[in-house]
């Protein structure tokens, strides 16, 4: 019998010390999650401002006169557009749906775009490197398209094993 009541009094205390527990963390996890989708809105914001202004800046620098850039920059220019253009998209959409999922298959498409926009600027060099050596501008190429790459591979296990 005197088992039977200790027991009960023990679970009883538990639920006591649970409901306490969570009384005083949920209010502080609350404005965790609240804090947290503020900065991603926040993010996506300025990221679409940013790519605004990047698209603007890409799309004349061949008026611009820029001296180290060729004409073989339209082809590469094209892929860019595209790219910037959908982290734009992808960016508004992500803010009136970010979950886990989505934003990792966002990242995902983003991460390829990039990849072939690194890619086309590789194959047509549209380069005047007059003060910088052809195969450094290469080697710096070749590394941002590995960095991608090794991203894209992040975003693909993040989409599989995550929490959706």
């Amino acid at each position: 019998m005197k088992d039977r009541e200790f027991k009960k009094k023990m679970k009883d205390e538990a639920e006591k010390f649970s409901k306490k527990v969570h009384d005083e963390i949920s209010p502080v996890v609350e404005r965790e999650v609240e804090a947290k989708i503020k900065n991603r809105t926040t993010e996506y914001i300025w990221a679409i401002i940013a790519n605004i202004f990047t698209l603007w800046i890409f799309n004349n620098l061949l008026d611009w006169n820029f001296p180290y850039l060729t004409t073989a920059f339209i082809p590469a220019l094209a892929i860019f557009n595209i790219a910037f253009v959908a982290t734009i998209i992808s960016n508004f959409l992500l803010l009136f749906f970010d979950k886990n999922w989505f934003r990792a298959l966002n990242h995902l498409i983003l991460n390829i775009l990039g990849i072939l926009a690194l890619y086309t600027l590789f194959i047509t060099f549209p380069f005047n490197s007059s003060g910088m050596p052809d195969l450094t501008i290469r080697i710096i190429i070749i590394a941002a398209l590995i960095a991608t790459a090794i991203a894209m591979v992040v975003e693909i296990f993040k989409l599989i094993f995550r929490k959706l």
